[in-house]
């Protein structure tokens, strides 16, 4: 395999934590605040009348061995206009924020991370895994391109950390899904990425639950030119039903901000 092309990952999956400079950025109006801290590489979102209610997302590292991106907590990131867009055939919002980022080996890698929330429900497929969107529900991508390997044995780990103070997580490493009994929430991962838009690749997850603070872990082989992570929605129990619930309420008002 020739390592010499960019290395482009495209990972999609619950987690924005992104992070600006300095001091701590907050977006809010009387439905939602959002609040990027940026000395601690943290997001934190909450609804101001459930404030006991919030989600904080983490990005931690991104390593190919002992070569790591790991100043997520010190990067700059400008944000695009919110638009429309169709998500596997699924009318959602969408915001981006760019950074670009660097480490001894690696320069010029750019990271974008897409904040979606879903307009209308539907469903679509990874592999064999069946996901649903439900109007309202919020996800995240993450692309970062640029990224060069070294070996092809090598592994790219990407670290993350879910922490929601109210409820403790629970993993289910059969089904590769992250539950939030108490909200009736379940963040579903995908068990396979695409590697260079042809061909599926198998993703290793692993988790540490430590209360209601989840590490969290995923490795992709490496690919010539590309790598496809689509791993989960934030679903519910109830699927539809549940919209209810504290994660889409907040998905709702999260699009005040973004309109």
């Amino acid at each position: 395999m020739s390592l010499a092309r960019p290395f482009l990952l495209a990972l999609v999956f619950v987690a924005l934590a992104v992070a600006v400079a300095a001091a701590d950025q907050q977006l809010a109006n009387d439905q939602v605040v959002v609040r990027v801290q940026g000395q601690s590489g943290k997001i934190t979102f909450w609804i101001p009348e459930r404030s006991d209610k919030k989600y904080t997302l983490t990005f931690d590292s991104l390593c190919e061995g002992n070569d790591c991106v790991n100043t997520f907590a010190s990067q700059q990131f400008a944000f695009s206009t919110p638009a429309t867009v169709r998500f596997h055939n699924i009318s959602a919002k969408l915001v981006s924020f760019d950074s670009t980022l660097a480490t001894k080996k690696q320069s010029g890698v750019k990271l974008t991370a897409d904040l979606y929330v879903f307009l209308e429900t539907g469903n679509y497929t990874v592999g064999d895994q069946t996901f649903y969107a439900v109007e309202n529900a919020f996800k995240w991508s993450v692309n970062i391109s640029g990224w060069v390997f070294a070996n092809a044995a090598n592994k790219l780990e990407l670290g993350m950390g879910l922490l929601h103070p109210s409820y403790k997580a629970s993993w289910d490493a059969a089904n590769y899904t992250l539950s939030y009994p108490g909200e009736d929430a379940v963040i579903q991962f995908a068990k396979t990425a695409t590697h260079d838009g042809k061909t599926e690749e198998a993703v290793a997850v692993t988790t540490k639950v430590k209360g209601s603070n989840v590490d969290i872990v995923m490795a992709f082989s490496s690919a010539e030119s590309s790598i496809w992570y689509d791993p989960q929605v934030t679903v519910a129990t109830g699927a539809a039903s549940s919209a209810s619930s504290f994660l889409f309420s907040l998905g709702a008002h999260l699009l005040s901000l973004l309109s």
